[in-house]
């Protein structure tokens, strides 16, 4: 039979103030980390999100309906067939209407 020691036993006891006192630490450290990560995840995940991209495109006799997400609002967008785009509705002025 092979001993091996455990180097854990001491967590088994959660009331202990070594164990207390070794979670606090361990949580500081890593909110530490996580704090310093979310600010630069933040901006990369912010820079795609403003990207635009079309949702979805419905064809009809009066041109192609587009929607799309762009610059932080949906759009609804038509391309009529002698060639130029309009756009029907953003929804930030839809809100702004609704809210006030």
């Amino acid at each position: 039979m092979i001993n091996m020691a455990d180097y854990y036993l001491w967590m088994k006891n959660l009331q202990h103030p070594k164990l207390k006192n070794w979670v606090s630490e361990r949580n500081k450290a890593a909110r530490k980390q996580l704090k310093d990560l979310s600010k630069k995840l933040r901006l990369r995940i912010e820079h795609y999100y403003m990207i635009p991209y079309v949702l979805l495109v419905r064809t009809s006799s009066k041109g192609h309906f587009i929607l799309l997400r762009d610059d932080r609002s949906f759009k609804i967008r038509i391309i009529t067939p002698d060639g130029p785009m309009n756009d029907l509705i953003d929804s930030r002025d839809q809100w702004q209407s609704f809210l006030s």
